[in-house]
């Protein structure tokens, strides 16, 4: 294995990571087009939202267990070539929610190629003293991806339309294949010839400290993707609202707002690693979750407010949600046995991401049941289930502390 910096290979792949999800969020950043366009109701957008996630936890177990034995550079690069054809399917052949939700499987299991296999290539290529800021600097691709996303979704939109924006959007994980493949080492796994190909669950599980971070990352990604799939829908009902009252609709593109606000992600997540180094992990995940979570609820009962105010409670709780994933992942890797880091990076994105795609389905039918989409009670009673969520895992976290 060829050395490179440190540096250069956790910078290297960030970049390469967000070049990666330039359509991660393309669905939802168009959500009111679609349900317009094919009469979607709230639980169909959370499903097809959802499904996404679907197709990453189906292969992630194998393709993270693979980089035990393979080369994770050669999943990775296979994984941008999926989401690339994937986002292209989408763009040209999705016209209901039937096709869109294949296509949004497919873009799921290229991503499934790339996210964690691209952690464990880091995490491989980097020194030990390190690792814990690789790995959470590398975590931050998630909330800058996903702002670029939404940002660069809305105004190819603009521009052109919505199927055509796909087509762009394709371009991004081709330019990402490129850069990894100039900064990543090649065999960046030291065991990569001699351990099996298998998902050892029982050694795993065995593990209860790292069993207690991969519940907190489920936790976390249930409410990560919910704030992702439903943000614009909500915003849109805000401004909708202050309209109904007021007769002049607030300004702002909520895809805008929502980008912007994502850009929060990185920073937040770094702060809150280094102060989990200084304060404990499992604790300054208790207390952002717990924070979160309330802000969640917060942010819903002020739907008939000022827009203004909406827009500052989103931003807090837009840098609440992500800012313990990079303490979540550093803290499975340092309680994590070498040897089975594969496996474990594969329940781990299995119960994350089971959360993620979850997590957006039961939102939506929540508000369903609650009314809809358009029913100011429906986000106040689907955020508070969602705190109580949160409170859930903050407890079972407290008691393996």
């Amino acid at each position: 294995m060829s050395q490179k910096s440190p540096v250069i290979v956790t910078g290297g792949m960030f970049l390469a990571m967000i070049a990666a999800m330039t359509s991660f969020v393309s669905f939802p950043a168009l959500l009111p087009t679609f349900q317009a366009e094919w009469d979607l109701s709230a639980s169909t957008a959370g499903w097809i939202s959802g499904i996404f996630f679907a197709g990453y936890v189906a292969t992630v177990p194998i393709l993270s267990a693979m980089t035990d034995r393979i080369d994770p550079r050669r999943i990775f690069l296979f994984g941008m070539a999926l989401t690339a054809l994937a986002t292209l399917g989408f763009g040209f052949m999705a016209t209901d929610a039937v096709s869109a939700s294949f296509w949004r499987l497919i873009q799921g299991i290229g991503f499934a190629s790339c996210y964690m296999p691209g952690l464990k290539a880091v995490s491989d290529a980097v020194p030990d003293g390190v690792r814990d800021r690789s790995a959470a600097f590398y975590t931050g691709t998630f909330t800058v991806g996903v702002a670029f996303s939404y940002l660069l979704t809305g105004q190819l939109a603009q521009w052109f339309d919505w199927r055509t924006a796909f087509a762009f959007l394709a371009l991004g994980p081709l330019l990402g294949a490129l850069l990894a493949m100039l900064v990543l080492p090649s065999q960046a796994t030291a065991s990569s010839k001699r351990a099996p190909v298998s998902f050892n669950v029982r050694q795993v599980i065995s593990n209860k400290k790292a069993l207690s971070y991969m519940v907190a990352y489920g936790i976390h990604n249930a409410e990560s993707s919910i704030m992702r799939a439903w943000t614009i829908a909500f915003l849109v009902f805000a401004q909708a609202s202050i309209a109904s009252r007021t007769g002049e609709a607030p300004a702002g593109d909520p895809t805008v707002i929502a980008g912007l606000v994502s850009l929060g992600g990185l920073p937040a997540i770094l702060i809150a690693n280094e102060v989990a180094r200084r304060f404990g992990r499992q604790y300054t995940i208790i207390a952002i979750m717990i924070a979160s979570s309330l802000m969640g609820v917060a942010l819903a009962g002020a739907a008939a407010g000022p827009f203004i105010v909406i827009i500052c409670l989103f931003a807090v709780y837009g840098v609440l949600v992500p800012a313990d994933s990079g303490s979540i992942n550093a803290g499975l890797l340092e309680v994590s046995d070498p040897s089975l880091r594969g496996s474990i990076l594969g329940l781990h994105a299995v119960i994350g991401f089971g959360g993620a795609f979850l997590g957006p389905i039961l939102f939506g039918l929540v508000l369903d049941f609650g009314g809809g989409a358009t029913n100011f009670d429906a986000w106040i009673v689907a955020f508070s289930c969602v705190a109580a969520l949160a409170g859930a895992g903050s407890l079972l976290l407290w008691r393996t502390a």
